[in-house]
């Protein structure tokens, strides 16, 4: 199954997807801390990645173009609450294969992961 890495500073929220994509044979990684979101998805080299935009320590933009800058391969998806076309704009600029607006329900996280790994 796929390595997905989720980066998010909401607990509960990371609790859950671990929980859920576990149970669905993926490898999963949570963290809530933009650096070790960082250093995590440069030493793991997920086959997804789901980085929030707002972040303790590096913010999810800067996420996500350090790692683009790294490893262009690296598929990244940014979450955010808020409803801004500029962030989705910036997202999509850098390097993100899509910009998704929480709440995303898990059906819709299954569908994404499927399609964008094939697995």
């Amino acid at each position: 199954m796929a390595k997905i890495v989720f980066v998010d500073d909401e607990p509960d929220m990371l609790s859950t997807v671990k929980n859920v994509f576990t149970e669905l044979g993926h490898e999963v990684y949570a963290v809530e801390d933009g650096k070790e979101g960082l250093r995590l998805i440069l030493d793991v080299e997920p086959d997804l990645s789901f980085v929030d935009v707002r972040l303790g320590g590096l913010k999810g933009m800067e996420v996500l173009q350090q790692v683009k800058a790294q490893k262009p391969h690296l598929k990244i998806i940014i979450f955010t609450g808020f409803n801004d076309s500029q962030i989705d704009a910036d997202a999509i600029k850098y390097g993100a294969i899509m910009s998704l607006h929480k709440p995303v329900g898990l059906q819709d996280l299954i569908n994404i992961i499927e399609k964008h790994t094939g697995k």
